[in-house]
């Protein structure tokens, strides 16, 4: 089951960056900007990936009996810079 888990947070550590680095290379060839609703879109959805990934993970490790504070700090961190981001 853990194999599972692994290869699902796998999956969204990869569309993550994928989404990042999909526009970025469409930039730099085609020398047009995005608009500044599309950047947010996708580096918000970029990091909520990343906190489905990191949710996953922190769930399987307290099951596990392992420390999650590490985790716990990451999704805070992540959450707060989205907002910011969101509201900004």
């Amino acid at each position: 089951m853990k194999r599972y888990y692994n290869s699902i947070i796998f999956g969204l550590y990869v569309f993550a960056a994928l989404i990042i680095i999909i526009p970025t290379f469409i930039v730099l060839i085609s020398n047009k900007g995005f608009s500044p609703l599309f950047s947010k879109i996708t580096i918000s959805v970029s990091i909520l990936c990343i906190e489905i990934g990191l949710i996953i993970k922190t769930v399987i490790m307290k099951k596990e009996g392992k420390p999650i504070a590490k985790n716990i700090g990451s999704i805070i961190g992540l959450l707060l810079a989205m907002i910011w981001r969101i509201l900004k």
